[in-house]
C-alpha cells in the first residue's frame, strides 16, 4: 500500500483509473491525462436508461458543461491550444458562440440568463471570479481580487448571492465563500465582500 501510495503521488497531472495491485506488489492501472484539453470529444446525451446520443458531434477540446436556465443551451469553456474561453451552444440551431475573449472557464449562468460567472487569470497570476453578459455586449466585470484561486460554483434563486470555492495558495484547502452582489439590472450591479461559509468543502450548489 505504501507503494500504491507513491505511485499514485508521483502520478500528478495525470489521474489514475481500473487500478490493480498483486499479492506480490505489483501494480497495473491506466493513466489518463487529468483534464479534457489533450480529448477532443463530441458533446453527448446521457439518457435515464443509460444510452447516450449525440448533442454536439463536432470533437472539441470542452470542459465544464452547465444548461441554461431555459434549458436550451449549454454553457461550456472550450480550450483552443493557448487558452480556455466561454462559449454558448444552441444545439437547436447548431451554432456556438463566443462569450469570452481574454480567457475564461467554470462557466456558472445568473438565474435569469443573462449573464455567466466564471474565472480567469487574466489580470492577476491566480484565477477570479468575473461576469459577462451573455450577448456579448459589455465588459467582463471582475466580481473577486485575491491571490487565492476562486471557483464559481453556483447563483441563489434570487440571483444576488454566488457560492463559490476559494482554494489556499499554499495548501490548497478549499473554503465554500459567499459573494452578495448589491444593485439591480438598471443601476447596475457592485459586489460586496466575501464572506466565509464553510470550510474544507468544495463544489457548492444552491438548492
Amino acid at each position: 500500500r505504501a507503494t500504491l501510495k507513491r505511485i499514485l503521488e508521483n502520478a500528478v497531472p495525470q489521474t489514475l483509473q481500473e487500478i490493480a495491485l498483486s499479492d506480490a506488489g505489483t501494480i497495473a492501472y491506466l493513466p489518463t491525462p487529468q483534464y479534457a484539453d489533450n480529448l477532443p470529444a463530441q458533446i453527448d446525451w446521457m439518457n435515464r436508461d443509460g444510452t447516450s446520443t449525440p448533442m454536439r458531434a463536432t470533437p472539441a477540446r470542452w470542459l465544464h458543461p452547465r444548461f441554461a436556465p431555459d434549458g436550451q443551451r449549454l454553457a461550456i469553456d472550450l480550450f483552443d491550444g493557448t487558452q480556455h474561453d466561454v462559449w454558448t451552444y444552441d444545439w437547436s440551431r447548431d451554432t456556438l458562440s463566443r462569450v469570452t475573449l481574454d480567457q475564461g472557464g467554470g462557466p456558472v449562468w445568473t438565474p435569469d440568463g443573462r449573464r455567466i460567472a466564471f474565472s480567469s487569470a487574466r489580470r492577476s497570476q491566480r484565477s477570479n471570479l468575473y461576469w459577462q453578459h451573455v450577448d456579448g455586449t459589455g465588459e467582463a466585470q471582475r466580481l473577486t481580487e485575491s491571490d487565492r484561486r476562486h471557483v464559481a460554483g453556483s447563483w441563489d434563486p434570487s440571483g444576488r448571492i454566488l457560492a463559490f470555492t476559494e482554494y489556499d495558495t499554499e495548501t490548497g484547502a478549499p473554503t465554500i465563500m459567499l459573494l452578495r452582489m448589491d444593485g439591480d439590472n438598471t443601476v447596475g450591479w457592485r459586489p460586496a465582500k466575501p464572506t466565509v461559509f464553510i470550510r474544507d468543502a468544495d463544489d457548492p450548489m444552491f438548492s
